[in-house]
């Protein structure tokens, strides 16, 4: 019985370690996820294992005790991440001091460079953070507090300019400008309420004139329409005026005229009637001289 154990293990077992070290190699075998890309160290060599990488997605971690095929791997998202400054503490020109939010959204543009820089992605946000905060504080420190509160999107950009060179030596790119998301009081400070509360006194008072000046603009229009309809209806009545006196006088000419006509005619029958009468009589007359001629 022992002899024939002793005679498996000796004619099985080279079969038996060769499946193990094919199981243990596959075990080793790895694909990179497409949200990652993993910087694979080997000796002097570097090489980046992702989706969109020259070598592929695939490859073995092989320890790195084991010579010539252990690696030393190092995992790096390619997606983009963000880093957040909450509640900074800042000065502006006048050593005022105040609040900021500012957010920045990078990725990782070249892995291989990112990846001799730092040892782990959580080391490289803490860098990145580093530099964010420094040209956050170097850039507000330059300006007024009033300037920093209306030119949000003009810091937010010479926040991004500012880091653009620092980021470039991680292999890190800004995949839109920084954003300066808020600005306010530290606590037990005043100095932006003072200066919001200034800003709507004067916009209180710029809308009270605006619309007493436009009340009175309205008022002057009221009376110039006023005028306007006064104007018209005294022109109307003149001209309604002269019309009827027009009217009239032509009544009263034509009323002359035929009255002086009718007087001429008058005197022209009774002309006329003398006339005849006149030569009735000289006939009358004729006749009588005839007769006493006769």
């Amino acid at each position: 019985m022992l002899s024939t154990l002793l005679t498996i293990l000796l004619i099985g077992g080279p079969s038996l370690f060769a499946v193990a070290i094919i199981f243990y190699v596959l075990s080793l075998r790895r694909v990179v996820p497409t949200n990652a890309v993993h910087i694979v160290q080997r000796g002097k060599q570097t090489i980046s294992y992702g989706v969109g990488q020259e070598q592929g997605n695939v490859y073995y971690e092989f320890p790195i005790w084991l010579p010539k095929f252990g690696v030393e791997k190092r995992v790096l998202p390619v997606s983009n991440f963000d880093i957040e400054l909450k509640a900074y503490s800042a000065y502006d020109l006048d050593r005022v001091p105040f609040l900021v939010d500012v957010m920045a959204f990078f990725h990782i543009a070249k892995p291989n460079k990112a990846a001799e820089k730092v040892e782990s992605f959580e080391e490289l946000k803490g860098q990145l953070t580093d530099v964010v905060r420094g040209a956050v504080r170097s850039i507000l420190a330059k300006s007024n507090l009033e300037d920093i509160m209306e030119e949000r999107a003009t810091f937010g950009k010479q926040f991004t300019d500012s880091v653009k060179e620092d980021l470039e030596s991680w292999g890190v790119e800004s995949v839109k400008s920084i954003e300066l998301m808020d600005v306010r009081d530290e606590e037990g400070t005043l100095v932006i309420h003072n200066i919001m509360a200034k800003r709507k006194s004067a916009i209180e008072k710029e809308s009270r004139e605006e619309v007493a000046k436009n009340n009175q603009l309205a008022e002057q229009a009221e009376l110039e329409a006023r005028q306007e309809v006064a104007v018209t209806k005294a022109n109307t009545e003149r001209m309604a005026g002269e019309a009827l006196a027009a009217s009239t006088q032509a009544i009263g000419i034509a009323n002359a005229n035929s009255t002086k006509m009718s007087g001429i005619a008058d005197q022209s029958a009774l002309s006329d009637i003398a006339k005849a009468a006149r030569s009735t009589a000289e006939q009358e007359m004729e006749v009588v001289k005839v007769n006493q001629i006769k």
